[in-house]
């Protein structure tokens, strides 16, 4: 995996673009709207997020 598949490191653990393109196609038709790089970096933010939350 190269640094630049990486959109984040939470806790030592790292977020991949492959890993946000995989959240959003699990969306089906309102993943559409996240096809982009804004979207990528939107999905991006929320599941840091989620994962914040849930180290908490």
């Amino acid at each position: 995996m190269t640094e630049n598949n990486v959109m984040a490191r939470i806790n030592g653990r790292d977020l991949t673009k492959e890993e946000v393109q995989n959240f959003i196609n699990m969306m089906g038709n309102q993943g559409m709207q996240f096809q982009n790089e804004e979207g990528l970096k939107k999905v991006a933010d929320e599941l840091v997020n989620q994962e914040l939350m849930f180290l908490d």
